[in-house]
């Protein structure tokens, strides 16, 4: 804490602190980190195993906003045929 406030990135009033302007603003500019961080890092072997070169760099700016992935990949016998974890998630998406 006392580095934070060093910093100049919290203040302190009595007994609480909190963000200062500047603590508020590096506060908002970390979130889309931590959001790429948490996407990139659940499936850390698909995303070094694949070239992104092919996606567009104002996409690849906001990987982030993904949010949780998961990889499906159909069996032989199905191919054609849309998985049902698929089929459910996109029936009981709040956006048409």
């Amino acid at each position: 804490m006392k580095k934070m406030k060093d910093s100049g990135l919290i203040t302190q009033k009595g007994k609480i602190y909190s963000l200062s302007e500047i603590g508020e603003i590096i506060v908002e500019n970390m979130q889309p980190l931590l959001s790429t961080t948490e996407t990139l890092g659940e499936n850390t072997e698909y995303w070094l195993s694949h070239d992104l070169s092919s996606i567009p760099e104002f996409l690849l700016e906001r990987i982030g906003e993904l949010g949780h992935c998961e990889l499906l990949e159909p069996d032989v016998g199905h191919l054609f045929e849309t998985p049902k974890i698929l089929r459910d998630s996109i029936l009981s998406s709040r956006r048409p």
